[in-house]
């Protein structure tokens, strides 16, 4: 299993309490494959499993792209972002924290599927029909094992674009977020950031 480091961005990206992590620096092209770990100080990256309809819809073509385009929107100097393709892309922080965010891109789907994304929450999967935008608002989890606030700002990318951008964010209401995954055919993220204590 490949183990690359990730980059910490600048601290004049963030908010004080916020550690973020880019993916400038990475080889234009390289390809993590279904299994494969990216680990940054923090955290860890796993390129997981997507399912649509409770299966995965096409085996073997799993993976999560390095490429130097700027669909996600990132506000770093160098364009690197991951393009994540029939998969998932699970964090994993060292230590469990209150709010996970990211830029995020999101394609509009084809004509006779639409949208259609993953997300997991502290190891339970939800299929989301319609894509990520209709997260926004929605909050998942239980009082006995924590409840986590989704909020999803998408805007058009550009005239004509098939893409969506803007960002995402999970906060913890109650207990704390021990891991999260995102994935869709196709999506893009750049720039993730946790805050690890209530603030």
């Amino acid at each position: 299993t490949p183990i690359i480091g990730l980059a910490l961005l600048g601290t004049g990206t963030t908010r004080a309490s916020e550690t973020c992590y880019g993916f400038s620096g990475q080889t234009d092209g390289q390809v993590f494959g279904l299994g494969d770990t990216v680990t940054a100080e923090h955290l860890k990256m796993h390129v997981r499993d997507y399912v649509r309809g409770g299966a995965n819809p096409a085996p073997g073509s799993e993976q999560i792209r390095v490429q130097s385009t700027s669909l996600a929107g990132s506000k770093a100097a160098e364009k690197s972002e991951l393009y994540i393709y029939n998969a998932t892309m699970q964090i994993v922080p060292r230590q469990p924290v209150t709010q996970i965010s990211l830029r995020v891109a999101e394609n509009r789907g084809t004509p006779t599927t639409g949208r259609h994304a993953n997300l997991e929450i502290n190891g339970t999967v939800h299929e989301i029909a319609g894509g990520i935008r209709h997260l926004d608002g929605r909050v998942f989890g239980n009082q006995a094992n924590g409840r986590v606030r989704v909020e999803v700002k998408l805007r058009p990318h550009g005239s004509g674009s098939d893409w969506f951008d803007g960002t995402l964010q999970l906060r913890a209401l109650s207990g704390r977020i021990a891991s999260f995954a995102i994935g869709s055919t196709p999506m893009v993220v750049d720039d993730v950031c946790f805050v690890p204590n209530p603030t």
